[in-house]
């Protein structure tokens, strides 16, 4: 399935979904076998389709936890998406009480992208099928070895509310991407990814609940507006500049703290899912 042009379920087939959405059963043993060795030549991302009452989901986690201390966390980028009815919408947050949800719009607009119907799911490029996580190890050591043939260089600024020209209540980060390919692409697109680690909130587990959970890799939100992300053009050897920025937001719903935050850069070609993917970190 290409990340490009998709149209969303109609309502009532979206109606099923909910009712079959289970958690994916796999084996302990199956759960992550190390692929052989591999010189990381380009950025892989991996997004999970994860939920907080999902009870493999934990499992999932730590395939990702296994892969970034293979490939380092500058190649392999795993990204946490909390969506569908096992995942706590961030609307139902009460920090009070410490209930907190991690399903942002974003994210499910992602899920119903890719018909997630049950958890935890992987896409690996944004590209192909969604895949239970015994086999992204597999996916990943065959893509992170080939050259992209793409070069980012992104830079990532923070300016706080007084920084900034517009009302802003929460600061905002701003990205700032140069790209290089080695080929022409006419049909590229560009999208930022907002993600969080280091944050405390409740997680099932098959035999209970863990209410001090730490989630890593959170997915926050997108910063260009469509699934797609913002149209590009590159041609070969010429540097493409694309920039893009965001409000942070902190409420009463909502926390990112600025020292746990990343900026997700990558590129994508119709056709070939994400072609090179970056992760920068936000510094206050």
């Amino acid at each position: 399935m290409d990340f490009r042009n998709i149209k969303y379920w109609a309502s009532s087939v979206a109606v099923c979904g909910l009712l079959f959405a289970s958690c994916d059963d796999v084996k302990e043993d199956d759960r992550y076998v190390e692929a052989p060795h591999v010189t990381p030549e380009r950025g892989v991302l991996l997004v999970d389709f994860t939920g907080q009452n999902c009870t493999n989901c934990p499992a999932a986690h730590e395939t990702i936890e296994q892969l970034e201390e293979q490939y380092g966390r500058d190649k392999f980028i795993g990204v946490s998406v909390h969506s569908g009815s096992l995942a706590i919408r961030v609307s139902r947050t009460n920090f009070e009480t410490g209930r907190v949800g991690l399903m942002c719009d974003e994210g499910e607009a992602l899920s119903s992208a890719w018909s997630i119907t049950t958890w935890p799911r992987g896409v690996v490029n944004l590209t192909g099928s969604s895949m239970n996580f015994d086999g992204w190890s597999y996916a990943v050591y065959k893509s992170i070895g080939k050259s992209s043939g793409i070069d980012i260089d992104a830079k990532v600024t923070y300016a706080g509310k007084e920084d900034v020209a517009e009302e802003t209540e929460n600061g905002r980060i701003s990205i700032t991407a140069d790209i290089t390919s080695d080929s022409d692409i006419k049909d590229g697109y560009v999208q930022f990814w907002i993600t969080q680690d280091g944050i405390k909130a409740e997680q099932r587990f098959p035999d209970h609940t863990d209410k001090e959970y730490i989630h890593n890799n959170v997915f926050r939100a997108m910063v260009f507006p469509s699934l797609d992300g913002q149209k590009a053009e590159f041609k070969a050897g010429v540097k493409t500049t694309v920039e893009g920025s965001i409000d942070c937001r902190y409420n009463n719903k909502e926390r990112w703290e600025l020292n746990d935050l990343y900026v997700i850069a990558y590129v994508v070609e119709s056709g070939k899912g994400v072609r090179d993917v970056v992760r920068v970190k936000v510094i206050p």
